[in-house]
C-alpha cells in the first residue's frame, strides 16, 4: 500500500516539474506557483506517509535497498528544499546561485 502513496506523490511533484517548465519558457507564472507549491507539500505528506507506512510493515528504516534508499533520498532533498524556502524565500536556487558568481 506504501507503493500508491508514493505514487501519489509522484503526481502531486510532476505539478512542480511542470511550473519550472513553464517558467523556463515562459517568463511569467506566478499564477502557477501556489498551486505546484502546494501539491510540493501535498507530495512531501504523501511520501512521509508512504515512509512511515513502509517502516511499520518493515520494523525498521526503509533504507535497505535500492528503491527505499532512492525514496528516503527523495524525501530528504523536498525536506531541505522546503526548510531552505520556508528559512529565505528563494524559489530557484540555480538562479542565487549563478548571482552570487556573476562579476
Amino acid at each position: 500500500m506504501s507503493v500508491v502513496w508514493l505514487r501519489a506523490a509522484t503526481i502531486c511533484y510532476s505539478l512542480g516539474l511542470l511550473h519550472a517548465l513553464l517558467a523556463v519558457f515562459r517568463k511569467r507564472s506566478e499564477s502557477l506557483f501556489r498551486v505546484a507549491l502546494g501539491s510540493f507539500y501535498t507530495g512531501v505528506v504523501l511520501q512521509v506517509v508512504s515512509l512511515v507506512e513502509r517502516s511499520i510493515a518493515r520494523g525498521r528504516l526503509p533504507a535497505n535497498d535500492f528503491f527505499e534508499s532512492v525514496a528516503l533520498c527523495a524525501l530528504l532533498i523536498a525536506l531541505l528544499f522546503l526548510l531552505v524556502y520556508c528559512g529565505i524565500g528563494i524559489k530557484a536556487w540555480g538562479c542565487s546561485f549563478f548571482r552570487w558568481f556573476s562579476c
